[in-house]
């Protein structure tokens, strides 16, 4: 019977149940606790073996990250974690205040209700002025920006539907 081989020390089994998202989720959470730093590359690699993943839900991965606005992709550079920067405070408030107009106008009826529950620009106003004060009290800018970027997608697609 041939010798086995030394362990090389790598995971070999994959969790198969993780999915896009779960993972996504895990690296926002490394890179607001900042164990992936701003402006640190993200590789295919280094995410499959953190999550314990396959290479194919690293990708799936990586393009939840892009689209949530946590890493950028750079041609021959690969996936970079976003850095206030990137998008500076004050260039979101110029964005919503002008997206505001326009989900409005697409949402109709849909937006502004006489129901306060299903009022999604009151809503939305009242999300981020509070997570203003929430992040003054933190003093994390990073995470006042990033969640301010997830209640405007939320609104977004709250009124798409």
């Amino acid at each position: 019977m041939p010798p086995t081989p030394p362990s090389s020390g790598r995971q070999t089994h994959k969790d198969e149940s993780l999915t896009g998202d779960s993972v996504s989720d895990l690296f926002v959470d490394r890179i607001l606790e900042g164990s992936n730093a701003p402006g640190a590359r993200l590789t295919e690699r280094e995410i499959a073996s953190v999550a314990g993943c396959t290479h194919a839900r690293a990708r799936e991965a990586l393009h939840h990250l892009e689209k949530a606005g946590a890493v950028r992709m750079f041609r021959h550079r690969g996936a970079v974690v976003v850095s206030a920067e990137d998008a500076p405070p004050q260039e979101i408030d110029a964005v919503w205040s002008r997206l505001l107009p326009l989900l409005e106008e697409l949402a109709g009826d849909r937006l502004s209700t006489s129901d306060p529950d299903l009022d999604a620009r009151a809503r939305f106003t009242a999300e981020t002025e509070q997570l203003d004060r929430l992040g003054a009290l933190a003093g994390d800018l990073k995470l006042t920006i990033l969640l301010k970027r997830l209640a405007l997608h939320r609104a977004i697609v709250s009124v798409s539907r």
